[in-house]
């Protein structure tokens, strides 16, 4: 179901994504966005909002070079 959302929003050229809803996302779930990030043609984005920590931890131990491409405002800074 994740992935498939993240297709739709890839489809319609990127977006925001708002986590705040998310309680928990493993390295699978982090690695679908990222993913899903990179297929979006520039100068689209795909960026996310309200990121539990959860999302910010694995994003920084596997892929530190997107995670502030892909955080938004919605994130305070840890």
């Amino acid at each position: 179901m994740w992935e498939q959302r993240l297709d739709v929003l890839v489809g319609a050229g990127g977006g925001t994504i708002d986590l705040s809803r998310l309680a928990f996302a493993d390295v699978r779930g982090v690695s679908a966005l990222v993913d899903a990030a990179h297929r979006v043609r520039p100068p689209r984005s795909l960026t996310v909002r309200h990121a539990p920590e959860s999302v910010r931890k694995v994003l920084r131990l596997f892929w530190a070079e997107e995670y502030m491409n892909l955080l938004n405002e919605g994130m305070r800074p840890r």
